[in-house]
């Protein structure tokens, strides 16, 4: 299960330090969609936590090493690590010992959409039948969209999240 914390908009343009895979999602373990090559300028529209932590060698510049669960979005939609850019360029973004832990501020939540997000009721139902002809011999108007389908069906599920 992945948990996240919410989408915090930042654009601006990072380097990746080394060779960056990105990734369909912000984990490692989600389809990997390229690899950027190192010394390279990224754009990038935000960033996220992640419980996809990624070992970084240098959290603060200084060379303090332990995990980074930060991963920004490019702006093409494709998730990078932060352990592997350089986001110094950008103001106000995490670094250092607060890219190892999920900020209390944060609310954390499954990434994926569970049953329980699902769209409260299910799609309308059939468009109506054909009018009778008219007058003419032609066609009559379409009846209107039928109502509602029922919603869907709904389950719980506990979780314990531990950080």
């Amino acid at each position: 299960m992945l948990f996240v914390g919410p989408f915090h908009a930042a654009a601006g343009t990072v380097k990746a330090f080394v060779a960056v895979d990105t990734y369909s999602d912000p984990s490692t373990s989600s389809l990997k969609k390229g690899q950027v090559a190192a010394g390279a300028d990224l754009a990038v529209v935000g960033y996220r936590f992640s419980s996809s932590a990624v070992q970084s060698t240098d959290l603060d510049g200084n060379g303090l090493a332990g995990p980074d669960l930060v991963w920004w979005k490019l702006s093409d939609g494709r998730w990078a690590p932060d352990a592997q850019l350089d986001t110094t360029s950008i103001a106000g973004v995490p670094q250092g010992t607060a890219l190892s832990t999920f900020p209390a501020s944060e609310s954390v939540r499954s990434y994926f959409v569970n049953v329980d997000q699902a769209v409260a009721q299910g799609p309308a139902g059939p468009t109506g039948p054909q009018g009778p002809a008219g007058k003419d011999g032609a066609p009559g108007p379409q009846g209107p969209a039928g109502p509602p389908g029922p919603a869907p069906k709904s389950a719980t599920f506990p979780v314990t999240v531990t950080f």
